[in-house]
């Protein structure tokens, strides 16, 4: 029982660990975004450039050059690479916490056919 309870901590704690590291890799990410976003329109602003006059054509303007950097495009990958490891890990706690469930039900139902049998001779 200590084993597979241990195991779930550990699990528990590096899906913990797994969360704050997205959380922060995706406020870079969206720091990295924002900044971008804020040069172009202000691009915009003092230009009025025409193939920046509405926001669809700045958002996509902020991607192409965000596409173009090897830093953001490395985190977003690493982002995503995280993201799916975190659901992956999930799906095994998951599959720990039944188990463990099931382990706990087994040992109940013991218990009571003990203490029935028990009874039984009373």
């Amino acid at each position: 029982m200590t084993e597979s309870t241990d195991a779930i901590k550990d699990m528990k704690l590096m899906s913990l660990e797994l969360s704050e590291t997205i959380e922060e890799l995706g406020k870079k990410t969206r720091e990295f975004e924002q900044t971008h976003a804020m040069i172009i329109e202000e691009k915009w602003e003092s230009t009025k450039d025409k193939s920046l006059s509405n926001a669809s054509k700045r958002d996509i303007v902020v991607k192409e050059i965000l596409s173009g950097i090897t830093e953001y495009v490395e985190m977003k990958e690493e982002l995503d690479s995280l993201r799916k490891s975190k659901a992956r890990m999930d799906i095994e706690l998951d599959f720990l916490l039944r188990q463990d469930r099931k382990e706990r039900e087994k040992i109940d139902i013991s218990v009571a056919e003990a203490l029935l049998t028990l009874l039984k001779k009373v």
